[in-house]
């Protein structure tokens, strides 16, 4: 596909190659922001379970020295 593409002299080229590229980033993004929602700092799913056990909302997982090794994935 690449190499047809890549052969192909028209006007609608980027528009082939996104198509083609965009089914393999989505996923990647998709995940990236459920992550996300676990680890933000005041609404995030880790924060407010957290929560319940008396711990003070708002920390930041990530951006933490002591919880990043064990918080990344």
């Amino acid at each position: 596909m690449a190499i047809w593409v890549r052969r192909q002299a028209c006007r609608r080229r980027a528009l082939v190659r996104m198509s083609y590229f965009t089914p393999t980033i989505l996923p990647m993004v998709a995940v990236a922001n459920l992550w996300l929602f676990f680890y933000s700092p005041r609404f995030g799913l880790i924060d407010k379970v957290t929560a319940i056990f008396g711990h003070a909302p708002g920390h930041n997982w990530l951006g933490d020295p002591n919880t990043v090794m064990p918080a990344s994935p």
